[in-house]
């Protein structure tokens, strides 16, 4: 078992991409991974097969360095080409998540509710009324937190 660095290091994006991982597949990802790691088959065959298998139980450490390094470029080549990249517009929120859209979901919904019952019934429901005020401080308070 191999033990690189401390764990709790920060890792920095290197490629400074911002990928669009909604769209991603895997799929695309494995077949595009496959290819860049066969392109080199010399690099492959010296790096992958010859240090990184389960009959090798010495290997310096300038030969791991050289297959982690082949094997990360290979990974952001490979996210590069089937991975979409995420395009930021003025009106884009990258502390939105999905606990969010849920929260202003059920409120509008409960919003919705007390206007229809409201429009059918000719008065309003205070219970309906103190649900819909619960969920709108929640869903605010759900913004506050995720910034």
């Amino acid at each position: 078992m191999f033990k690189i660095g401390d764990p709790r290091e920060i890792i920095v994006n290197i490629t400074k991409a911002k990928y669009n991982w909604k769209d991603a597949k895997e799929e695309d990802f494995v077949e595009a991974l496959k290819q860049e790691l066969h392109e080199e088959p010399m690099l492959y065959e010296s790096s992958i097969q010859w240090v990184l298998n389960r009959d090798c139980t010495h290997a310096t450490k300038h030969e791991l360095d050289k297959a982690i390094r082949f094997i990360n470029r290979c990974m952001e080549c490979a996210g590069e080409k089937s991975i979409p990249t995420h395009w930021m517009c003025s009106q884009s929120k990258p502390w939105w998540n999905s606990t969010l859209t849920s929260a202003f979901k059920e409120m509008r919904t409960a919003r919705d509710m007390a206007k229809s019952y409201y429009q059918h019934f000719n008065c309003q429901s205070d219970i309906m009324n103190t649900e819909v005020k619960q969920l709108h401080k929640r869903a605010l308070h759900l913004v506050k937190t995720a910034k």
